[in-house]
C-alpha cells in the first residue's frame, strides 16, 4: 500500500522490493526517483498492525520507518540499512512496545558499529526532515500513516542523548546540517570537553 501511495505522489519513483518479513507482515523496499538525490528504504505494511501507543501519541499508531540514504549509496558494500530496517521494525510487535521521537535502540547487543567505515552504533527515530515534503504529503495523513526516520548515532551523541534529550540532541545535528540522510564521513556533533574550551 505504502509504495502505491508514494508513486501517486511521484509516479517517476522506481520501487523494489528487497526483503519480505511475512510474519511481522511488512516488506523492506527502495524507492528512487530521477529527481531526487537521495534513496528512500523504507517499511511497507507495517502500519497495517497499529501501535499500542498513549494517547498523547496517536499520530504515532500508524507507523511506517525508513532510512534516507545518499544517491551514492552502494547496497552491495553496505547492505546493513537493509538489514537494520527490518530489525528494527520487528521490535514493537515481537516485545509489545511502541516506537515514538527520539527513542534511541543500539545496533546489537551489546551494540556494535554498523560497518568498518561507520562507527555510529545506536538509532534514533526522528519525524521526517530532508523527506518531509514527500512523506508528510496529505496522501498519507488522509490514511493516519505517519514515517519516522531513522538516524544512526554515535556513542558520543547517546550519552549526550542521555545527559540533555533528544530534542536537543536534533538540535545539535540540525546545526551542524544533518537531517536523517545518512552521512558516512559525519562527525559526532557532540565532542568531549576538554578544560570548557571546546
Amino acid at each position: 500500500m505504502i509504495a502505491e501511495l508514494l508513486q501517486e505522489i511521484a509516479p517517476n519513483c522506481i520501487i523494489d522490493t528487497k526483503q519480505e518479513n511475512s510474519d511481522c507482515g511488512f516488506s523492506i523496499k527502495v524507492a528512487k526517483d530521477p529527481s531526487w538525490n537521495y534513496y528512500i528504504v523504507f517499511t511497507d505494511g507495517l502500519s497495517n498492525q497499529p501501535q499500542d501507543v498513549p494517547e498523547k501519541y496517536d499520530a504515532f499508531k500508524k507507523l511506517e520507518l525508513y532510512f534516507c540514504l545518499p544517491d551514492y549509496w552502494n547496497f552491495e558494500a553496505d547492505g546493513w540499512p537493509v538489514y537494520w530496517l527490518e530489525k528494527l521494525a520487528e521490535i514493537p510487535q515481537k516485545n509489545n512496545t511502541w516506537y515514538g521521537p527520539g527513542d534511541t535502540i543500539p545496533a546489537g547487543d551489546p551494540p556494535q558499529s554498523l560497518s568498518e567505515r561507520f562507527p555510529a552504533n545506536h538509532f534514533m527515530l526522528v519525524e521526517p526532515l530532508k523527506v518531509k515534503d514527500l512523506l508528510e504529503d496529505p496522501i498519507f495523513k488522509t490514511a493516519g500513516i505517519q514515517f519516522m526516520g531513522i538516524i544512526p548515532i554515535l556513542q558520543e551523541e547517546l550519552d549526550y542523548k542521555i545527559r540533555n534529550s533528544a530534542t536537543v540532541l536534533m538540535a545539535r545535528l540540525v546545526k551542524n546540517n544533518y537531517t536523517e540522510q545518512i552521512d558516512l564521513f559525519r562527525q559526532a556533533v557532540c565532542r568531549k570537553r576538554f578544560l570548557n574550551f571546546f
